[in-house]
């Protein structure tokens, strides 16, 4: 009743009862639940560049793509959001690249590039500087230590950020980054770094998780780039 006596710029709002009993109908909790939405865009809408990130998305939820490659629709982040799982994987993400593309020497380097991107960012997130930035130090010297490890058993020719692109039969373009890529007697080792849970071999075997295995076949395709400019070989 309220609705029906406001006014704007002098002039008085229409009552609208379709969301008054939209309101009441969610207070109730009444109604049945929605369908389940079927995007069918037309063709000359869809895109024909897709990257390995967005394909688990476009087989597990074709709206949510649909809402964000063809429909440009983004959720904005909450003001004082509290650092995200994004971005601690971006640091981390930052970091080993950094390590890397330095000759990725012994773990005091590691460290000292550690402390330099994460105090930095750490200035603004107290619950960042607090709760995350030990645990994101462990598991990088963890991370570092691998890495080391595995250049001893041979594994060399280490590349980080690598992009690639693979056109498809079908017109489709795959695009992705591979995180690292090392070599060892012909055999390719393709990372990709999680700082959250990775996914379990089940969802992998069911096609669930595939964005690994897409940055595999971007590597054994000779599609990835290394930093020379020169398309690294599969």
């Amino acid at each position: 009743r309220l609705l029906a006596h406001l006014e704007r710029d002098g002039a008085t709002i229409a009552r609208r009862d379709d969301l008054l009993d939209i309101a009441r109908r969610i207070d109730a909790g009444a109604g049945a639940a929605a369908a389940v939405p079927l995007p069918n865009p037309p063709l000359k809408l869809r895109p024909r560049r897709v990257s390995i990130t967005e394909i688990d998305t476009l087989i597990a939820d074709p709206f949510a793509f649909h809402a964000r490659r063809i429909l440009g629709l983004v959720p904005l982040d909450p003001i004082d959001q509290d650092p995200t799982a994004a971005l601690r994987g971006t640091l981390v993400h930052d970091v080993l690249e950094r390590w890397i593309k330095a000759g990725h020497g012994k773990l005091d380097q590691l460290e000292r590039i550690a402390t330099e991107v994460l105090e930095v960012e750490a200035r603004h997130f107290p619950l960042l500087a607090a709760a995350w930035v030990p645990r994101m130090r462990a598991a990088l010297r963890w991370a570092g230590q691998l890495i080391l490890d595995r250049e001893k058993d041979g594994w060399t020719q280490m590349l980080a950020e690598v992009k690639g692109e693979l056109p498809l039969p079908n017109g489709i373009t795959l695009s992705g980054r591979v995180d690292r890529v090392d070599r060892r007697d012909g055999e390719l080792l393709v990372v990709d770094y999680k700082t959250g849970k990775p996914p379990t071999i089940a969802r992998v075997r069911a096609l669930e998780a595939n964005q690994l295995a897409l940055g595999l076949a971007l590597a054994t395709s000779g599609a990835l780039i290394g930093a020379d400019g020169r398309p690294l070989p599969g």
